[in-house]
């Protein structure tokens, strides 16, 4: 065990005696939970195929790094599905961005409309999927409703994120989703990016809800939030 992570270890059951039990037996849980993060590298196949997974964080946290990783060490080819629509130089370069870090052996499916339907079609249990991003998707599901009607894009957009997860449950595909917090920022200055940064957490929820793996990635550190969720559980019953 290395220094740092001994230190980590020890700093985090120090702070025990200063937080409520719950929070002080998450923090002495951290160590833990970052070596098991680590561990995915280098070890393809361990993983078992069918699941959900949910990979999310800040603008360039890193997360789609890890989604990517991740995707890797499930399976050597890996079926990209690309949800951004090109508008303008800086869109173009973020798109160049992630086509130069993906391996040259992966596919990838231009799809910013109707992912559902893409993978209910092509899905199978040796198939691993992608999809980044989330937060891009559901912009792409807005603007193309054009709905006045709060509420009938809400509903819309929920109902298209349901059918992707309901879609890789049926066909037994592994699904990697990137998507952002767009919550922790400043508060947007209208109505509409109001209503997206709402509805893109309510989304957000959903996915985390059905997911097996749940990751927060911040400053290119991933933290395995739906097993910490569990520790925190286990020792309050305790």
């Amino acid at each position: 065990m290395s220094n740092l992570k001994i230190y980590c270890i020890v700093f985090c059951q120090s702070l025990q005696s200063h937080f409520h039990p719950i929070v002080g037996a998450a923090l002495a849980g951290i160590g833990a939970y970052s070596e098991n993060i680590s561990s995915l590298e280098g070890k393809r196949g361990e993983l078992l195929p069918g699941k959900i997974f949910l990979v999310t964080g800040g603008t360039r946290s890193g997360k789609s790094a890890f989604a990517e990783r991740l995707a890797a060490q499930i399976s050597a080819v890996v079926s990209y599905i690309a949800t951004a629509v090109i508008t303008d130089e800086e869109m173009q370069a973020r798109v160049d961005l992630h086509q130069r870090r993906r391996p040259a052996g992966w596919e990838t499916l231009e799809e910013p409309y109707c992912v559902s339907d893409l993978i209910g079609k092509i899905g199978a249990p040796e198939k691993v999927f992608l999809l980044d991003c989330l937060s891009v998707y559901v912009s792409n599901l807005l603007w193309r409703n054009n709905a006045d009607n709060d509420e009938e894009n809400r509903a819309a957009v929920l109902a298209e994120v349901r059918a992707i997860l309901q879609a890789a449950k049926n066909t037994g595909s592994t699904l990697i989703i990137v998507s952002s917090e767009v919550g922790l920022g400043l508060v947007p200055d209208n109505r509409l990016g109001r209503f997206y940064r709402d509805l893109l957490g309510e989304a957000n929820q959903e996915v985390a809800e059905t997911a097996e793996e749940v990751y927060f990635v911040a400053s290119g550190i991933p933290l395995a939030l739906k097993r910490l969720h569990k520790f925190m559980q286990s020792t309050e019953r305790d």
